[in-house]
């Protein structure tokens, strides 16, 4: 009996306990990525527009966005925006491994135009029923100097202030003589932004010396596609310079325009300043008007 036994616990462990062959799980080919990407809104994008990227590939695993004006992602969606006017090419390259595509698509971003003197609905604009001229207090030197600010918002930040210095170049900085008739005919006009203001200015060469002053314009110029700012205390006119470059204010024949942006939720914003003379020889601004 007890060998029966004996038999049947070996059959039963052969039988049960014997150990599986693995089995052989079969190595299947890799899929090359498949790059796809659109983009809405895809027609009519301006500046400062949010631009949404859906992405579409199949088989991928990572993903490198170049959006054509210096900035790239990894991520897989997204949205972008531009804050300026051109033809970008965007491009997506997916990949798996060793494998990959690269898929191109053109954005067409379109500017905002903005003219000087010009105003639409998408900006603040203000016309003074009273032009506006900066207020001189003078010492017993012939010496004035004077400021002014303005709030382009109404929100009780003033962004741009003016400064103006009247001095006696007849005497050449001393004081004028008592009961002589000493006109002060020297003057200098700075404009002063805030932090995010800029002033357009130009760069030229007069005299044997460089001036960087900001730059005036007429009206229907365009504002939106100059290309130099900055965002300093900058002087408005030299009296070096013959009009109708940047010399005298009050020997403009017609009102010009300072041309001003503030960058803002994603844009550059433009606008600009309307700016003459009055009777006395003093700088006046009689509107103003920027993007919202």
């Amino acid at each position: 009996m007890k060998n029966i036994l004996f038999v049947l616990g070996i059959i039963f462990v052969f039988t049960f306990c014997k150990k599986e062959e693995p089995k052989n799980t079969p190595i299947l080919p890799k899929v090359k990525p498949k790059a796809c990407f659109n983009f809405t809104p895809n027609s009519n994008i301006t500046i400062g527009d949010t631009i949404k990227f859906t992405n579409c590939s199949t088989h991928a695993l990572k993903y490198f966005w170049n959006f054509g004006d210096s900035t790239y992602s990894s991520d897989s969606l997204l949205k972008h925006y531009y804050i300026e006017s051109g033809k970008y090419e965007i491009q997506l390259i997916v990949s798996q491994d060793s494998l990959s595509d690269t898929i191109k698509q053109i954005i067409n971003v379109n500017p905002r135009p903005v003219l000087a003197g010009i105003v639409n609905v998408n900006m603040y604009n203000e016309k003074y029923s009273a032009e506006k001229y900066i207020h001189y207090t003078y010492d017993s030197c012939s010496y004035g100097k004077g400021n002014d600010s303005i709030d382009f918002k109404n929100d009780g930040l003033y962004e741009i202030s003016f400064e103006a210095t009247f001095i006696d170049y007849e005497t050449f900085g001393k004081c004028c003589p008592k009961g002589a008739d000493c006109m002060p005919v020297g003057s200098e006009y700075k404009f002063i932004p805030s932090k995010n203001f800029e002033i357009a200015i130009y760069n030229e060469y007069f005299n044997f010396y460089s001036l960087t002053l900001a730059n005036s314009y007429q009206q229907y110029d365009r504002i939106d596609t100059i290309k130099k700012w900055q965002n300093k205390i900058t002087k408005l006119w030299s009296n070096d310079i013959p009009y109708p470059h940047q010399g005298l204010w009050y020997n403009f024949k017609n009102d010009r325009y300072l041309a001003l942006r503030i960058f803002e939720n994603n844009r550059y914003k433009y606008g600009w300043i309307r700016i003459g003379s009055n009777s006395d020889h003093n700088l006046v601004y009689k509107e103003y008007a920027i993007e919202k």
